[in-house]
């Protein structure tokens, strides 16, 4: 009876154990909670919309929690589609359990999008007047971005957003006398600071290099440090 016992426990352990692995790294499809991740967005900001393939679900033991990713994600707004890479985020397992979880982070990378369009989508979530203005002076260009945003119970961004990536081919006029073409460079945004490498540009048909520009807000002013070659 007790040798009975002991491998019921020890065939338990092993199905136990290769299902947590099998849930760990290769995970389960499903379209179950589109509607729900769709609600929540939608709660969030009622102005857009979001088309969503099969979601995959993988768990996070550590820390008790379950992973959502969905791949090929597209987000419309104001008659704009933004193609999407990837969305990830995370939910409580109890909270997943109970299907009660909601969204208050996303880790969402870009496929190759216009400048303009993802301003236009921050905007809708943090509409400051940075990106107001940022808005206002882009006239052209391509990005590929990855963003990590956690938002709080109102549906706003938190501070501590982060995002990165690259622009190809940007064109920013701030002026009737500075026109900026041909912009290439490589980005990392957070809250009052903004750092560019890798920067080439024509400056009114002036070709201009820099290997970083660091520009840092504080007290509602701009601190500049960085080099420019030509």
């Amino acid at each position: 009876m007790k040798s009975t016992f002991t491998k019921f426990l020890s065939y338990s352990f092993i199905i136990l154990l290769i299902a947590l692995t099998y849930l760990t790294f290769i995970g389960i499809e499903t379209d179950k909670f589109n509607d729900k991740i769709q609600k929540e967005i939608s709660e969030k900001n009622n102005k857009l919309n979001v088309e969503l393939n099969k979601i995959k679900i993988l768990l996070s033991p550590f820390d008790l929690k379950i992973k959502i990713k969905t791949l090929g994600t597209n987000i419309i707004f104001d008659q704009k589609k933004i193609e999407l890479e990837s969305i990830n985020s995370k939910i409580s397992l109890i909270n997943f359990i109970n299907n009660q979880f909601s969204i208050d982070n996303l880790k969402v990378s870009t496929k190759l999008i216009k400048v303009k369009d993802l301003i236009s989508l921050l905007r809708k979530f943090n509409n400051t007047a940075e990106l107001f203005i940022f808005e206002k002076f882009t006239k052209a260009g391509y990005l590929i971005a990855d963003m990590e945003l956690n938002f709080d119970e109102k549906g706003f961004v938190n501070d501590d957003y982060h995002i990165q990536g690259n622009i190809k081919d940007g064109k920013f006029n701030f002026s009737k006398k500075y026109n900026f073409d041909n912009l290439d460079f490589n980005f990392v945004i957070k809250k009052d600071n903004f750092f560019f490498e890798n920067i080439k540009l024509t400056l009114n048909n002036i070709y201009l290099l820099s290997n970083s520009i660091n520009i840092i807000k504080s007290n509602n002013e701009f601190f500049v440090k960085g080099e420019i070659s030509s």
